[in-house]
């Protein structure tokens, strides 16, 4: 299993020292928001982009669903959804702000994929579908195996996300079945 809702809980243990925020847990939400070491990573959701503007899609579903205002209890938690706002006060991210801005609102990007390419797609592919995946949909992970040529899916709930980075087995199992031995 993922390391990441320990690492969350452990974090937010320790957050209060008294009626004031711990100094260390301002650290490590600092250190792991930051982006200093990824300042590449927030500019993902144009990977995601086919035929239309992203326009800051995060922000749009932010606005639309009460259950998220910064008033709403039970707090919910965004995961790895970027926001305009972010390249603005976010120090590291803040060189990137105009460029994320045009990307957002760019909407004439050519299509990702050669959907019929990949239909006769002829190299072994296995992958593994994180069916309890928190940030990507096990379903639209299986659709899309099924319209790749010669691809085979391990669906399994034993690993998060991060899978291949937290269990080394993960990539053995891939191993392993690209060899047919499962």
């Amino acid at each position: 299993m993922s390391y990441g809702f320990e690492t969350i809980h452990w974090l937010l243990d320790d957050a209060w020292a008294g009626d004031q925020l711990n100094s260390r847990f301002l650290y490590e939400v600092q250190t792991t928001t930051g982006f200093v070491d990824n300042v590449l990573y927030p500019l993902q959701e144009y990977t995601y982009a086919a035929d239309a503007a992203t326009g800051w899609a995060a922000q749009r579903e932010y606005d639309r669903r009460p259950e998220f205002a910064a008033d709403a209890r039970p707090v919910l938690l965004t995961a790895e959804m970027m926001f305009s706002w972010m390249f603005r006060e976010v120090r590291s991210l803040r060189p990137f702000a105009e460029a994320a801005d045009l990307l957002a609102a760019k909407d004439d990007w050519p299509p990702l994929y050669d959907l019929d390419r990949l239909a006769r797609n002829e190299v072994p592919l296995c992958a593994a579908v994180y069916y309890d995946d928190l940030y990507v949909d096990s379903e639209l992970q299986l659709q899309t195996i099924e319209r790749v040529g010669n691809a085979r899916a391990w669906v399994t709930n034993e690993h998060e996300h991060d899978g291949l980075r937290s269990a080394p087995a993960v990539l053995e199992r891939l191993f392993d079945m690209g060899a047919g031995r499962c």
